[in-house]
């Protein structure tokens, strides 16, 4: 049997496979990401009237988030490669609700 009759044998009419849904998602959320990143431009002159901040506060903030979101990667990656995706996207997937319950009950800041 060629490769060809192989891979004619394994499609099943009417299916759609699915890599491409999970190609379609992963698309998704990455455009969506890239969005928000660069979203900023658009929202610094209410941002600086909201704060009253200056310009170089605003973007020494911005650079404070990206630096410590590369950095936090690096943390990511080895975790992803000891423990699987899986786990680490459920551990990570549970800290806002933990957060925003400990913020809601007064035990961070104001």
């Amino acid at each position: 049997m060629g490769t060809i009759e192989v891979l004619r044998a394994g499609r099943t009419r009417g299916r759609v496979f699915y890599g491409w849904y999970v190609l379609a998602a992963s698309f998704a959320i990455l455009f969506f990401n890239a969005g928000v990143r660069f979203l900023i431009g658009v929202l610094m002159k209410p941002m600086l009237a909201e704060f009253g901040w200056s310009r170089s506060w605003v973007s020494a903030a911005i650079l404070l988030n990206t630096v410590m979101w590369a950095l936090t990667m690096v943390v990511v990656g080895k975790l992803y490669d000891r423990y699987g995706p899986k786990w680490v996207i459920a551990r990570r997937c549970s800290l806002p609700p933990v957060t925003c319950s400990w913020r809601a009950r007064g035990r961070c800041g104001n």
